[in-house]
């Protein structure tokens, strides 16, 4: 295979499910045997979650920034293992008994995964990734005015967490590689909420456990290569459209 790459450029496809977090970077795509990649990495997710506590939690849509830095080493037969270290934001809209939003800045997060891939073709290769992401938890406390009472409720978000695999189908071209394929996630974080002063349907604790609203969706993204140094672009678009981009580069 090319050794890889610089690159960003990138052409969305539409998929009927929401989108994930965290870049899969062609799953269909190592780079040789033996070599380590560092990567900078950014990622915009937007996504829906909804509560088990359905009467309680109204459903939220999250929005979230993630920068991470990924180290990655290939080994035999088209295997590839990485660690992602970074942080996240996090913003959840109407989150608050007074319909605000709630918004949190960077935390510690990050994860680890593998990639398999294997050609089916002279230019043509499948593969897959699977991947666990975490991060630390997020709070806010505001002032807040329900049914006309002047109160405040503090909001705490629980280590969200998840679990996503793709695999992807992709055309290795002599500088480039355009991706294409389904993805699966498993989506969680707890939201606990408090007020010293409760009023209207504002209660003095509550907890609720939120899951992504769908489950698979699809992937599409691009890679350009050049000389040791390589870029992706990727998006998982539906109702909702979450992007990002890496740079990468190989060492000798």
């Amino acid at each position: 295979m090319r050794r890889s790459s610089f690159a960003v450029l990138f052409f969305g496809l539409a998929f009927a499910a929401p989108a994930m977090a965290a870049s899969f970077d062609n799953p269909a795509f190592v780079p040789p045997e033996g070599k380590p990649v560092l990567s900078i990495e950014y990622w915009r997710e937007q996504t829906k979650f909804r509560a088990k506590e359905s009467a309680d939690f109204a459903p939220v849509n999250l929005v979230s920034n993630h920068l991470y830095a990924v180290l990655s080493y290939s080994g035999s037969e088209g295997g590839e293992v990485f660690m992602k270290v970074g942080a996240r934001d996090l913003r959840l809209k109407n989150a608050f008994a007074d319909g605000g939003d709630f918004s949190d800045s960077y935390r510690l997060g990050g994860g680890i995964g593998l990639k398999q891939s294997y050609f089916i073709g002279k230019d043509w290769k499948i593969g897959g990734s699977v991947q666990y992401m975490i991060s630390q938890g997020f709070n806010q406390t505001k002032g807040i005015t329900v049914s006309g009472a002047p109160t405040r409720e503090s909001i705490i978000v629980r280590a969200p967490w998840e679990i996503d695999a793709a695999v992807a189908f992709s055309y290795i071209g002599p500088w480039y590689a355009p991706y294409l394929g389904p993805y699966f996630t498993y989506r969680r974080f707890k939201v606990e909420t408090s007020s010293p002063a409760p009023a209207g349907k504002l209660a003095a604790a509550a907890a609720g456990h939120y899951s992504q609203i769908g489950n698979a969706g699809g992937v599409a993204g691009l890679e350009i290569f050049r000389g040791d140094f390589k870029a992706d672009f990727e998006a998982q678009v539906s109702k909702e459209t979450s992007f990002g981009a890496s740079v990468s580069y190989l060492f000798e």
